[in-house]
């Protein structure tokens, strides 16, 4: 099976490639992607900011879709199963990753608004932050 990958390629241009679609590890499942977040990172690279990685390159690391495929030994997911997933590349049309990388969408959820990574962050600031009851904090952004 074959799918398109964004590779950002030079500053202000993606391409489309088409890739085979590895095998599947044990634990790991192909998402057909059905949106993905992006990320300020991304954005800094499209532009020409410094990054950290070469180009070309493939990004995106906050899609969400339906599971496709799973490994022998995946035990989370089924095919037809929604999820949010951490891990990439994201711009593309299938996401392959361990299991424990994605998370189930909640029935009624629209897929573009499943991105996981955005709400990971804010639950990770409060469980860090320990607030209690009564104190005072600041939501920004």
């Amino acid at each position: 099976m074959k799918g398109r990958v964004a590779y950002l390629v030079e500053r202000g241009r993606f391409e489309l490639r088409d890739e085979e679609v590895r095998p599947l590890g044990e634990r790991e499942i192909l998402v057909r992607v059905g949106a993905c977040g992006i990320c300020t990172g991304d954005i800094y690279a499209f532009l020409g900011y410094p990054v950290w990685y070469r180009l070309p390159a493939a990004l995106g690391h906050e899609p969400a879709g339906v599971v496709v495929d799973v490994g022998s030994r995946a035990t989370r997911f089924k095919p037809g199963d929604r999820v949010a997933v951490l891990g990439g590349p994201g711009y593309a049309d299938y996401v392959i990753v361990d299991e424990s990388y994605a998370e189930p969408v909640p029935p009624g959820v629209p897929i573009e608004h499943a991105l996981g990574e955005p709400l990971a962050c804010a639950v990770n600031g409060v469980r860090l932050a320990e607030p209690k009851f009564g104190d005072t904090v600041a939501v920004v952004g």
